[in-house]
């Protein structure tokens, strides 16, 4: 991600803090659709005993939710803003949160599943780059399997700020360059879809 991204996110979500506090809309979301992208997103496996990486992972909310509905495997959270960060460690004192830049990260990764929610939403310079980029780099370290939303281009309106994705296209990218093992879902959002790529062919 180039700087002065980077810097316009960071801000961006320092300016929503500050309006909302610890709510939902703090980081973009509404509570109910939270809820609904953190079901999805967790559906890819039973991940109660597993090793998780929340790339983007805002004030810990997807923590949260996990520990909420039984998990009790080993959570780590990741984001690039500071103040998300210290949010996420006085809500969730027993979790694993880190201020870190996947685009920037070249120690190597190895967890269960890696979970990305809402990380690819903001509109940036080159948004196909930073997606294709930072799969192709977080697969690696995903021992089992990879969990991502987007906005879907399925829609009747859009917002400047945001960026829509092809979900046709996004499974292409997966299938061609991740995994032969791919699943999209378009079936619980009407604008959103997650997608789960696998490491191999099992029941998870």
């Amino acid at each position: 991600m180039k700087k002065k991204d980077k810097n316009h996110i960071v801000e961006m979500y320092n300016r929503s803090l500050k309006k909302y506090g610890d709510r939902a809309e703090a980081v973009h979301w509404r509570g109910q659709t939270q809820l609904l992208r953190f079901r999805a997103l967790t559906q890819i496996a039973k991940l109660k005993s597993s090793s998780v990486l929340d790339i983007g992972c805002g004030k810990g909310d997807l923590y949260g939710y996990l520990k909420k509905n039984g998990f009790k495997g080993r959570y780590e959270g990741w984001d690039i803003n500071k103040n998300l960060i210290s949010l996420a460690r006085n809500k969730y004192p027993d979790g694993i949160f880190k201020i870190s830049d996947i685009t920037e990260r070249n120690g190597k990764i190895k967890v269960d599943y890696i979970l990305i929610s809402g990380m690819f939403n903001n509109r940036i310079s080159n948004n196909d780059r930073f997606i294709k980029e930072t799969l192709k780099k977080v697969w690696k370290g995903a021992g089992k399997g990879l969990s991502f939303n987007l906005i879907s281009d399925y829609v009747n309106y859009k917002e400047k700020e945001l960026y829509y994705a092809s979900p046709e296209k996004i499974f292409k990218y997966c299938k061609e360059n991740l995994s032969r093992y791919v699943v999209i879902r378009h079936d619980y959002m009407r604008f959103d879809f997650t997608v789960y790529v696998y490491r191999k062919k099992d029941k998870y």
